[in-house]
């Protein structure tokens, strides 16, 4: 620093404090401004996404200008003076009035506190808000000696000291604000070693255990087990002894701030991927079976388009893959369905344009784990028919196709997924069309178009074999599309069931509801005695999970659990 010969000692020593501070505020504000890691979420209103560039920018701003006095009144306070234009230090005040102002106009207090109440902590604030007070802080400081009529000749001492002090102070703050921004310190986050995930059981077999659930709480299935995800994060278990094995956790996680979004929980096992939605923050995949963090930024999590959902079975366990779909619009910049990769959030492939004369606000997707399929609505003059095409899942290539004709071509068929079988429904009442249900893509082709409703029971794609029940079949086992196996009699085992879940094993086929289990060989459909009891209270999912089937089991003293069953 230039010598200051007129400044008196305690003059000389604030000039050198305050403009160490301003000298760090400024760099501070550069931090902030141009290298803290921003915000990872943009906040609703402007003022909350605004204030970290704009206090970063302030600092600079403001601190520059101080510095630029400080150095004019250093080079030529006397030469100023001496021509009649008084004390040039004393604009020191009108920076310290804008900065005042400015501080005001970004509503700072309040507006910082939401962001840090709301928001997951990142660095840009806290480092801004630092940067900001340490600026403020140095205009106020320097006010002094700027405005004084020094009288001193300072020394080396009177210099180095206080401007140690000021540093010293800014690299305090920078500190402090760097451990307010650092998010990690309110996470729990333990992984675990990777193992190779046990085969899901091939009957029901005894009960193993039972967890405690709380109330707001979604199981999936993920890893070497299952996965139990609450308003705080997650925890993965094993299956085979429902221990737990790693978890993400943030303890203090708040209604109105940052949380876990539990019912968007979504695993997707044939990715060995689990992806958590936080509340003002977004989502976070894992390795489902070590968890890692595998990311937190992608193609996925910045499409953000307002129409498009992510593609989920209600209240499923698991789901085929990672989407987004539209029901209602297609367009946009991936059409109304977009496929991405879970393990890295990159984008795949789109759903195909439909060709002239197919309804593009009339086409509907179903997502099943071994196909896409995509149903179109179709006319020319001639005729109208409803096109139905299985879409491979890692490429979109086209593997199989089906047209039927179709008696209404102003309305839509309802297309969903049942039991991981496609569902399409036209609901014309002694119509050409009624009922399509497809296992498998290779059974398109061949599928028997039904007479009336069909509800699937219970499905496995692998082997095409399909449990269905309607009224003018009964209860109907197929394979490969052909019926082998059909229970009309309502008094004849598995007739007259009308569960809430099912799921079909490889020696058994199972089924949950109120408070009990049945189970029946799933060779010929006979049933197993006896009944299992789960107690008093009500069961309505079977979740068939490595190593493990459970039920989630509302017990009406004990409260919510988890009942595990393993042979």
């Amino acid at each position: 620093m230039p010598r200051l010969p007129d400044y008196s000692r305690s003059a000389t020593i604030t000039a050198a404090l305050g403009t160490a501070v301003l000298i760090g505020g400024v760099a501070l504000g550069l931090y902030s401004r141009f290298l803290a890691a921003a915000n990872p979420v943009t906040p609703g209103d402007e003022a909350r996404a605004e204030l970290p560039d704009a206090l970063g920018m302030s600092a600079i701003v403001v601190g520059v200008v101080a510095l630029l006095i400080i150095a004019a009144v250093l080079l030529s306070a006397r030469r100023l003076r001496a021509a009649g234009f008084g004390n040039p230090g004393m604009t020191i005040y009108l920076v310290l009035a804008a900065a005042i102002v400015r501080t005001m106009q970004l509503h700072v207090p309040s507006v910082a506190e939401q962001i840090f109440e709301h928001y997951a902590a990142f660095p840009q604030l806290p480092t801004a808000l630092a940067a900001w007070v340490l600026v403020c802080l140095g205009i106020l400081v320097i006010s002094y000696p700027l405005t004084a009529v020094p009288r001193f000749t300072p020394t080396a001492r009177t210099i180095a000291v206080p401007a140690t002090i000021g540093l010293l102070l800014c690299a305090l703050a920078t500190g402090g604000a760097l451990w307010v921004g650092d998010d990690d310190r309110f996470i729990d986050h333990r992984t675990a070693a990777s193992v190779v995930a046990p085969q899901i059981p091939n009957r029901l077999g005894q009960e193993r255990f039972r967890i405690a659930l709380p109330k707001e709480s979604t199981v999936v299935v993920g890893g070497p087990g299952f996965i139990i995800g609450t308003p705080t994060g997650i925890t993965a278990y094993d299956g085979a002894t429902g221990s737990a094995r790693w978890h993400y956790l943030r303890p203090d996680a708040a209604e109105d701030g940052v949380h876990h979004e539990e019912s968007n929980l979504l695993s997707i096992p044939s990715e060995n991927t689990v992806l958590t939605s936080w509340n003002h923050l977004g989502w976070i995949a894992f390795d489902a079976t070590t968890g890692e963090k595998l990311w937190t930024e992608s193609e996925f999590a910045d499409d953000s388009r307002s129409a498009m959902r992510v593609a989920s079975g209600f209240g499923a366990s698991s789901e085929p893959m990672l989407a987004l779909v539209d029901d209602e619009l297609f367009g946009s910049s991936y059409g109304n369905f977009a496929r991405y990769d879970a393990r890295t959030g990159r984008h795949m492939w789109s759903e195909p344009a439909t060709p002239d004369g197919c309804d593009n606000m009339k086409s509907r997707i179903a997502i099943t784990s071994l196909a896409v399929y995509q149903v179109r609505v179709c006319r020319n003059e001639l005729s109208a028919w409803t096109t139905v095409l299985a879409l491979d899942p890692a490429t979109g290539a086209e593997t199989a196709k089906r047209d039927l004709p179709n008696p209404d071509p102003d309305r839509a068929p309802k297309v969903s997924v049942q039991e991981d079988a496609l569902s399409v429904d036209w609901a014309y009442r002694n119509a050409p069309l009624d009922h399509l249900v497809v296992s498998a893509p290779g059974l398109l082709g061949t599928a028997p178009v039904a007479a009336d409703y069909v509800k699937v029971i219970a499905n496995d794609p692998a082997t095409g074999t399909l449990v269905t029940n309607s009224w003018s079949t009964g209860i109907t086992l197929s394979q490969g599309g052909a019926s082998y196996r059909s229970l009309t009699d309502p008094d004849a085992g598995l007739g007259g069931v009308s569960p809430f879940d099912s799921k079909l094993l490889t020696d058994e086929l199972i089924a949950v509801g109120d408070a009990q289990l049945r189970t029946w060989r799933r060779a010929d459909l006979i049933e197993n005695t006896p009944l299992v009891p789960l107690g008093s209270g009500q069961a309505s999912q079977i979740i068939a999970a490595p190593g493990i089937i459970l039920i989630p089991f509302d017990d009406k003293s004990a409260g919510l659990q988890l009942i595990g069953f393993a042979p």
